[in-house]
Order: C-alpha cells, then structure tokens, then sequence
C-alpha cells in the first residue's frame, strides 16, 4: 500500500508493507507530468482508497455519535410504533414485544391479545383487613313524613368504599421476667431461693433493634429502595431518635448472625437445578482493601428458571467481574446457563450455554438509524421484525408444555432462524467493520449455536429476562444510595436481595418473610440443615405464617 502527499501538483509516495511499516520512499517529490497512465491510475486508486476510509470513519463517528445523543435523550420505549419512528430505547424492557409486520405473523400467530377485565375493588384489595361503617339515621328523622308514624329499620345500603393508611408508628416494648423467691427457705436459713422466667433472645444481642424495627429497615431499603439518611429523617418524625449507622450495623449484624447460613443453603438447593440463569452489574463499594473507592466491584446473580419448583435468586457479591466467579459460585452445577453471552460463562466448566434473544435483538434496535426516514429498508430494521416473529410466537405457546413447545418451535421458529442467520451471512461483508450493525450481525453470527440451542428444550426461554427482572431491585435501590461504604456492607446487601427476591419469586412477602425469620429464628431449637430448611420460602412453616 502507499501514501501520498499533494504538494503543489506534486506527490510525496511512501510505500508500505502490509503490517505498515515503511519500506522505501520514491525520489521525495513526483512530478506529475513525469508519471505515466498506468502509475496515474493506481495513484488515483490509491487515494480513492484512503479517501473512501476516511468517509467510512466519518460514518462511524457520525454513527456513534447520534447513538450516545439517543442514550441521553431517545424515548426509553422499544415498541413497534416507535421502532418505525427510530425513536428506540437503549435501556428497554427484555419482555416487551413490538407488533411489526402483523400480515406475517397472523399467518402462525394470533396477533392479539383478549384484554384482561379490569378487576374488581373487592379484587385489588381482598388481603386487606374490611371495617364497616354504618351511619345511623338520627332519631328525629326515624318520623314517617306522611303519616307521621315511627318508620322500621331493613337494611343499609353501601354508598362508598374507600382506602384508609395509617403511618407507620413507633413503640417502646419493654421486657421483664418475673422473679420468685421462697419464702420457706428464707424464714428457716435466711437464705432464699430466688428464679425468674425466662426472656426470649433479642434479634441483635446488647441492641435496641426489634425483629419489627429491623425488618422494616430491611424493607424500605431493599424492597422499596429508600436510602437510609430518608429513613432516619422519617423515623425522627415519629419520635424515634436513630441513627443511619445504626441501622446500617444492625442490617449487617442480621446478615451475618441469621442471613448467610441461610442463603449458603439456598444456594446448594440452586445447584441442584438443570437450567440457570446469571447476569451481574456493577457496584461501587468505598472502602475495600487493594482498590480505589471509584473502581468497579459487582454484584452476580443467578437464578432458578420460572418453572422450578422451588424458585431461587441469589445475589453474590465479588470485588472483579472475573470468571473465577461464576467458576466458583457454580462448582459441581451441571446443566444449561442462560446468559447475555459474556465471556466469563464460557469457561464455567460441565454446563451447556444457552444465550438471549433479547440482547441479540437490542443490538439490531441499536444499529437502527436513529434520523433515518427509511429505516424499514436497513439491515438492522429487517433484523428486528424477524427476532420480533421468534418473540411473537414465543408469546402464543407460553403457557404450553415443553414437548408441544419444541413442536411448534421446530415447525414455526426454526424456518424463521434459518432465514435470520441467512441474513446475517449475506450482509456481513457487506457493512462498516467496527459499526453497530456489523457488531450486531457478528453477534448473532458467532453465538448462532447458543441462539439456537432454545429450540430442543421446551424448559429453555428464549430470553435471560427473568434475570434481569431479578437484578433490577438492584439497580433501582444502587440510584439512591450510590454505594456501599464497606464489603460488609455488600455482602449483607447482596444476602438480604436473595432473601427479598427468592420471596417474591415464591409469592411471599418479603416483609413478612424477614419478620418471620427474625422473630423466630433467634429462639429456634433446630439446628443445620433442618433449621435452613424450615426458613426456606418455599417451606410449609413460611407459607403457614407469611
């Protein structure tokens, strides 16, 4: 290859070789006159070349610099409406599904959904405790109008239903045990035999903390994602004079006395599951030895698939996104892991990947150009409506078994995976190497056996989502607080998202659930794995009393 210099009608030539290094520099300045045809057309090749790189670059600056202004200002909505617009989020819904090139998809698909009958007050509200309030007709009014006789009472009749909260409040429970002495052994040695009764164990030995106290600090910050400098502003308007860093020792305390035994147990309940998910996101911890308070740490997550019969979600703090760490977490797991395709999840040994189609299609939605009045016509677009066809039919079989669903997807989804990768084959030599649309297709190209894997397994989703849905309590309540102060913290932290969200995932709730296990726990006579069980969420003794 060459380079060339215009100086005044004249050409400074260098040649390279083809690792760029220079080889030889041809008499400094040409010419032009001097040159023949032949040389004036490879020269004018030459620089059509470099010129055609450096439109190419433009491009792709062009390209990212209107994806970073989308991810500041674009809609956060990954519809179908708004995918015509180009208007697509980067920050969308794995579960949501656009309804694009409707004609194709009625044809395997029902393209609609009935729409649920909006419920009932007596619905939304059946778990609420029901108080009646009757107003009396005064005594004076009892007078018939007419005939002036005393009228008789059949009924009532309801004319309002309304919702009535109360503020939380705040109670001193003082605890005493009473004291016995015999006054037989006093009178004759005088020395009395003297014993009490016996006080339950508090939650947090030499504390103020109440198994009430402690699970509502639990739940406001973990559950409803509020920082605890609001907590302690709202518990001084209730007379409750405590500070953050109390609270925030007692969460640790609770973590470590009660909390990580049981969500060690958990995890081994986990393991013994053939289909996983994982996915992770970053957290900042302030204090921990070797880092800098502004370097990256992370928070993994797995998690059991919807249909388990004993769902579980565990959050696992590490100081690296190494994958030391799922190697370590996931020892003696043998089964499928889906996964966002990051790297890490390919050395976990004896486990088969299985990969997202939502990630696949957000990096079409992405390439989508982003002011273009044709994006139908772009690769990327036509991208999305077949990924959007794979979804489209996911939706209709979802509530059928796994053997009819490996059916339907051999017979429906595969003809419109083949047709997808054929697309990706056919324009990857023909874009930008390095533009979204190239790392969209060679994504798609080079995870095309983890992408397929779906359609032999009717327990396998066709999306990480349930993962991300998991995570997303994380992310929400990471907004507020920013960070953790220490690795304690971190770790109470990501113990106390498993307990919250394995809750959830067992229709519990999770501040009952915490309650139950501080007021009961402390005091339990059980010991190992019959304990753990006992205060797992799927269990008859936390189902009875949450």
């Amino acid at each position: 290859m060459s380079n060339f210099a215009i100086n005044k009608g004249k050409f400074d030539i260098l040649w390279y070789n083809n690792y760029g290094d220079k080889m030889e520099q041809l008499n400094g300045q040409i010419d032009l006159n001097s040159l023949s045809q032949d040389a004036l057309i490879q020269i004018i090749i030459q620089l059509s070349n470099q010129l055609q790189e450096k439109i190419d670059n433009v491009q792709l600056l062009t390209e990212q610099i209107e994806f970073l202004n989308h991810k500041l200002y674009g809609a956060k909505s990954e519809k179908g409406s708004k995918i015509a617009d180009g208007q697509l989020s980067l920050f969308n819904e794995v579960e949501v599904i656009a309804e694009e090139e409707k004609e194709i998809i009625e044809e395997e698909v029902e393209s609609y959904k009935r729409r649920k009958n909006k419920s009932t007050f007596a619905e939304k509200f059946r778990n609420l405790t029901q108080k009646d309030i009757v107003i009396p007709l005064p005594e004076e009014e009892q007078i018939c109008p007419i005939c002036n006789c005393q009228m008789t009472k059949i009924g009532k009749k309801l004319v309002r239903t309304e919702v009535v909260v109360i503020p939380a409040t705040a109670e001193v429970r003082n605890y005493y045990v009473e004291v016995y002495k015999c006054e037989e052994c006093e009178s004759e040695t005088d020395e009395a035999e003297i014993v009490s009764s016996t006080a339950p164990k508090p939650v947090i030995p030499h504390s103020y903390a109440s198994p009430e106290a402690l699970s509502y600090v639990i739940k406001e910050k973990y559950v409803n994602a509020t920082p605890l400098y609001r907590l302690e502003t709202e518990w001084k308007h209730m007379g409750v004079d405590i500070n953050r860093a109390t609270m925030a020792n007692w969460v640790i305390s609770a973590a470590e006395c009660y909390f990580v035994n049981l969500i060690e147990y958990m995890r081994h309940q986990l393991l013994k599951n053939h289909y996983l998910h994982a996915d992770e996101t970053t957290v900042q911890v302030l204090k921990e030895e070797g880092k800098k308070a502004e370097s990256k740490s992370y928070m993994w997550v797995y998690a059991t698939i919807k249909e388990s019969d004993k769902p579980v979600i565990i959050f696992d703090y590490q100081p690296s996104r190494s994958s030391q760490n799922p190697i370590d977490f996931l020892h003696g797991y043998k089964g499928y892991l889906i996964t966002d395709a990051y790297e890490a999840y390919h050395k976990v040994p004896d486990i088969e990947n299985v990969f997202c189609w939502a990630h696949a299609r957000r990096k079409f939605v992405d390439a989508i150009p982003k002011k273009s009045k044709n994006s139908d016509d772009t690769i990327a677009k036509k991208g999305v409506n077949k990924i959007q066809r794979l979804f489209a039919i996911e939706n209709k079989i979802e509530s059928l078994s796994p053997e009819e669903k490996v059916k339907i997807r051999h017979e429906k989804s595969k003809p419109i995976l083949d047709d997808f990768f054929s697309m990706c084959e056919k324009y990857i030599d023909n874009v930008s190497n390095g533009s979204l649309i190239y790392k969209a297709l060679h994504y798609s190209l080079n995870n095309k056996e983890e992408l397929s894997e779906f359609l032999n397994d009717g327990l396998l989703p066709l999306t990480n989502s349930l993962a991300e849905r998991a995570i997303r309590p994380f992310t929400t309540g990471r907004k507020n607080w920013l960070f953790a102060t220490s690795v304690s913290g971190a770790m109470a932290s990501a113990a106390i998202y498993s307990l919250v969200e394995s809750a959830k995932a067992n229709n519990i709730d999770p501040y009952k659930y915490i309650l139950c296990i501080l007021s009961n726990m402390p005091n339990d006579t059980a010991t190992g794995d019959e304990l753990y069980e006992k205060y797992m969420p799927w269990s008859a003794f936390i189902n009875n009393n949450c």
